[in-house]
């Protein structure tokens, strides 16, 4: 007990400073020893003792009363549900992209129409073109010595003359190549066997293949429809001698061959002259 202010023991003296005076042995308190008739003192922290077991925090706060500290465990659970919704998030994004990506390239992909714009123009039509008719046959073509190796047989013709005839008047005999429509001719003269055998040929330019075939088939042409030049044949071909002629066609001409020749050159010959001249002169025609 401290001493009172007047120094006597055991005389206490009330001050402002003082609390309330407990409760007098036998009167009235509450359990904790505080008069009924007094409000209750503020709460005050009370230290454990050695002996008193420590109070645990309560759930949330620690002892000086800070936030509550996350636990470990805690903390890798909210980072991988960050991660997992990281992951869910960019998943999502991809397949927008994907799905864009996809969406464009079937764009692309989708055949495209263009609408027809109906024209405003007129287009001058391509002037069609007729082939152009062959060029005249002339008998410089021709204008050479004549040789040819053929069968086990050699013949050989020298060159004579040649005419161009710029129309078919005046080797027409009969009338025959004006109605079958000729329109010019090219003559060409050969001598052979020593001048026993003479070869008069003539290309005639007919204009077209079709008229060109009509001449020459079968019945249309003789050997009396083409006047020959005196000194175009064998004259005396006729005593004990031969003749051959032949007429055929080969595109837009017609062929016109004659061969005579005297008593000396047999009629086998004749027929070679004849026919290995006239097919020489048809290929030409035809590569020409």
């Amino acid at each position: 007990m401290a001493p009172s202010s007047n120094g006597v023991w055991g005389a206490p003296v009330a001050t402002l400073a003082d609390p309330a005076p407990r409760a007098a042995w036998g009167e009235q308190s509450d359990p904790d020893g505080w008069p009924a008739h007094l409000p209750p003192p503020p709460p005050q922290r009370v230290d454990s003792t050695w002996n008193e077991p420590k109070a645990a925090p309560a759930a949330g706060a620690d002892d000086l009363g800070a936030p509550p500290k996350a636990k470990p465990a805690v903390i890798a659970a909210m980072v991988v549900g960050l991660v997992a919704m990281m992951a869910a998030a960019t998943g999502v994004v991809v397949a927008i992209s994907h799905s864009h990506i996809r969406g464009n390239a079937a764009q692309s992909a989708a055949p495209t129409t263009t609408a027809l714009v109906p024209a405003t123009s007129t287009v001058a039509p391509v002037p069609t073109t007729t082939p152009a008719p062959p060029a005249r046959f002339s008998f410089t073509e021709q204008a050479k010595d004549w040789d040819i190796t053929k069968e086990d047989t050699t013949l050989h013709a020298e060159w004579v003359e040649g005419i161009d005839h710029p129309d078919c008047g005046e080797i027409d005999a009969s009338g025959k190549l004006a109605a079958l429509g000729c329109q010019y001719a090219a003559e060409m003269v050969y001598r052979g066997e020593g001048g026993d055998l003479m070869i008069t040929e003539f290309v005639l330019g007919m204009g077209t293949p079709e008229a060109a075939t009509e001449a020459a088939a079968p019945g249309q042409l003789a050997d009396t429809d083409i006047v020959l030049r005196p000194e175009s044949y064998i004259s005396d071909y006729g005593n004990g001698g031969a003749s051959r002629w032949k007429a055929d066609a080969q595109g837009s001409f017609v062929v016109y061959t004659v061969v005579t020749a005297d008593s000396y050159v047999s009629e086998d010959t004749v027929d070679k002259y004849e026919r290995f001249r006239h097919t020489d002169t048809m290929s030409s025609l035809m590569v020409r």
